[in-house]
């Protein structure tokens, strides 16, 4: 299959999708035309490079191995996440038979070409820019040097020319004398308050790499809760869509415990069971208070507690 082919099995708002997802601000409007502007930017090597930081790694890994695999390669739950992020910018789809990988015939020698030639580009660009994901998410509002702290943190050399150039050309020359980002979701002012006196978190690199490929961050409290639900569902798009929806929860400014998630859960599968419902119960209250917040920069709540009580006890 070719990438024109594929393209037009897309609906309009699936192609708008991906100006959206890369941040591209001249939109097409007429199906055809976005066709082929999205074909040109596929097949255009510098612009491929472009959309390839944009994926996260186990996309990445999962492009290469059906570059370099003889054999046919199906959608299973372990790759299911590297599919989803990979087919959402049209590098990867499902064949005829619903099961098996593919990637357009005219799309894979360019693939092959440039990822062997740019693994130390995608190391240093997509660091950078998971990094910036995860500041804005999870501190809001942010100070250069915090960024800073943030992107060091597995030595990554973006103070090379290549790193300070993509930075640069994401934040702003001064981003160290200003708070950051330019524009915010969040009322900046309640939120600063609500933050005050918390250092931010500094995520593992398993950690930056799992919110930006999968929307949420895990604990082992929130795997429990995810597993239930997935004894429930049987499906592994659900579970994720859960774990999206209670990362979002604890990401807003005026978050707290509710019963939204669990009650959805019970009227979807009609879970009338009384020991099903406390369990759930039990684990989602477990999975949010280990959650990591915006309120408590990035923090779980046990260690913005602590924190609290030392700068009491430091304050006596």
């Amino acid at each position: 299959m070719l990438i024109e082919d594929l393209l037009k099995g897309y609906k309009k708002n699936d192609l708008l999708n991906f100006y959206d997802y890369l941040n591209i601000k001249n939109k097409i409007n007429d199906k055809d035309n976005l066709i082929k502007d999205i074909k040109l930017k596929l097949l255009d090597e510098a612009y491929l490079k472009d959309i390839l930081v944009h994926l996260p790694k186990v996309s990445i890994d999962l492009i290469e191995q059906l570059i370099s695999s003889k054999v046919k390669i199906y959608l299973t739950k372990s790759n299911y996440i590297g599919y989803r992020n990979a087919k959402s910018l049209f590098l990867i789809y499902k064949d005829e038979d619903g099961k098996t990988l593919q990637i357009c015939n005219d799309l894979l020698t360019l693939l092959k070409s440039i990822l062997k030639r740019f693994k130390e580009e995608y190391k240093i660009k997509h660091h950078i820019l998971i990094c910036l994901k995860y500041a804005n998410d999870f501190y809001g509002v942010y100070k250069g040097d915090e960024l800073d702290k943030l992107i060091m943190l597995n030595n990554i050399s973006y103070k090379s020319d290549l790193g300070k150039e993509y930075l640069i050309s994401l934040v702003g020359k001064n981003y160290k004398d200003i708070k950051l980002p330019k524009e915010t979701k969040f009322n900046t002012m309640q939120l600063m308050f609500k933050q005050a006196g918390k250092g931010i978190y500094i995520p593992t690199i398993n950690e930056l790499e799992e919110y930006y490929s999968c929307g949420y961050i895990s604990t082992k409290e929130i795997n429990e809760f995810l597993d239930l639900i997935y004894s429930f569902s049987k499906d592994t798009v659900y579970k994720y869509f859960i774990a999206r929806e209670l990362q979002k929860e604890l990401n807003l400014i005026d978050s707290k415990e509710s019963n939204i998630i669990v009650n959805s859960i019970i009227n979807k599968f009609n879970i009338k069971n009384e020991d099903n419902i406390i369990a759930l119960k039990e684990t989602y209250k477990k999975a949010y208070n280990s959650g990591h917040m915006l309120i408590n920069k990035g923090n779980t709540m046990s260690v913005a507690l602590e924190e609290k009580n030392k700068l009491l006890r430091k304050n006596k």
